[in-house]
């Protein structure tokens, strides 16, 4: 299965899929656009944007990954203690997560 959503600029999506990968796409050629995003042990299953450069997504592997999409290059990983299932933005750079054996994780991303 792939899922995508549409960049901020309206000319890139972005996608992810069961190969546990995500990758940007160049909507007026149709090509892709930087390097594959890869990192996830299993499928990739929500991603959601920060803003134009940074995205962070999810998978059954247990992790959470931060990726800058401007480099094509993961920031950071955080690592929970089942499937991560879902995410909840609740602004400002503050997140819960859950996972499948019910946990719920809160993620609060800082700038260093």
């Amino acid at each position: 299965m792939i899922d995508a959503l549409l960049l901020p600029d309206g000319k890139r999506a972005l996608s992810w899929s069961d190969d546990g990968t995500l990758r940007q796409w160049d909507l007026e050629t149709g090509q892709q656009a930087g390097a594959t995003l890869a990192g996830h042990d299993d499928r990739v299953t929500g991603v959601f944007l920060l803003d134009r450069n940074q995205a962070l997504s999810w998978s059954h592997d247990w992790t959470l990954r931060l990726w800058d999409l401007s480099i094509s290059s993961e920031l950071a990983r955080f690592y929970a203690e089942g499937r991560v299932e879902q995410l909840i933005d609740c602004g400002t750079n503050r997140f819960f997560a859950g996972d499948g054996t019910g946990r719920v994780y809160f993620l609060e991303l800082v700038e260093s």
